[in-house]
């Protein structure tokens, strides 16, 4: 059978046969409605990273919008076939006692409400997230808001990138942060300073240092305004990290740690011990810099697992299982 896509040569009679112009006719059909619909996906030619989902929201959802998932379109004991050759969610208004901890997708495309759309389950993705700290580096969903992720210290999607500031910034984001029972997050940090006996918490980092300041390298303060836009230079200087203010040659009189005009110091993650104590001693060892150790994050604050046993503990009335309670006196078990 002759190839219906081999080319001709100048001066040739054109001959199109019809399924290479059909095939032409469907490209140019796809490329017209994913330019109408805003860059949205060919759902017949979807990555392996989206899947179907129903908006059962009751309203619209624009294409980067946050559906958590309530159930399936088609249940194995009513519609078994179609269950076995297609995922397909139902995507809801997300609801935190429903859809944290990684159960909500990302729309791919704009969504009618009732319609069946494509979104964005695993891999990488942009999306609107509200900062409410610029040191975090996870999001998990808005209660009842499908527009924007929240930024937090731990949760299902670590932010790769963002906007400077805080507020609703852009976002690049990665589903899949590793996650511990009882709602809480499990991380892996850095110590970055070892301490005294009397210390409180420990300074740690999450995630990968930035690269050691030089001298005689160039370093660049933020602009959004040009194109491509530039990113702050971020720098490590003795187990701190410093955001560029000025564009500079640098020099050992500019040093992040000695010029606050041209730099400025970035906040850091603190780690505590699990208990009623007002030091560290009576509940860890003493940790060396550069030493990793894992959190976990109650009431908004990190916490050394090393400081939890198995059991649970009580939050006002309310017993959580799974996660810990806390190691007094270097092994002495008692609960807050």
């Amino acid at each position: 059978m002759a190839d219906p896509f081999t080319k001709v040569r100048s001066g040739e009679r054109l001959r199109i046969p019809a399924s290479a112009y059909n095939v032409m006719v469907d490209a140019a059909k796809d490329y017209a409605a994913r330019k109408n619909s805003g860059g949205a996906v060919n759902s017949r030619m979807a990555p392996s990273n989206l899947i179907r989902i129903k908006n059962i929201s009751g309203s619209d959802a624009p294409r980067f919008a946050i559906l958590g998932i309530d159930g399936v379109v088609f249940e194995p004991g009513d519609a078994q076939d179609q269950f076995k050759n297609a995922i397909a969610f139902t995507g809801n208004s997300p609801e935190v006692a429903k859809h944290s901890q990684g159960r909500f997708v990302i729309t791919a495309e704009p969504i009618a409400n009732s319609a069946i759309g494509m979104a964005h389950a695993t891999g990488l993705c942009r999306v609107q997230i509200k900062v409410t700290d610029e040191i975090h580096q996870f999001a998990d969903i808005t209660e009842g808001d499908k527009t924007v992720l929240t930024s937090a210290t731990g949760g299902p999607l670590t932010i790769l990138w963002k906007e400077t500031g805080t507020g609703v910034k852009w976002a690049v984001v990665r589903f899949g942060a590793v996650s511990g029972g009882g709602g809480s997050s499990l991380i892996w940090v850095e110590i970055m300073h070892k301490v005294d006996d009397q210390a409180d918490y420990y300074e740690v980092k999450i995630g990968a240092w930035s690269p050691t300041w030089q001298s005689g390298v160039i370093y660049y303060k933020e602009d959004l305004t040009v194109t491509p836009p530039v990113m702050a230079s971020t720098v490590r200087l003795e187990n701190y990290e410093y955001k560029c203010l000025i564009t500079h040659t640098s020099n050992w009189a500019l040093k992040p740690d000695i010029q606050p005009n041209y730099w400025k110091r970035l906040e850091v993650t603190k780690a505590y011990a699990k208990g009623n104590v007002g030091c560290l001693s009576t509940c860890l060892p003493q940790f060396e810099a550069g030493e990793f150790r894992a959190v976990e994050m109650h009431d908004d604050k990190f916490y050394f697992v090393e400081t939890f046993i198995q059991g649970g503990y009580k939050s006002g009335n309310i017993w959580v299982p799974g996660s810990l309670g806390w190691l007094g006196n270097r092994g002495g078990a008692l609960y807050r």
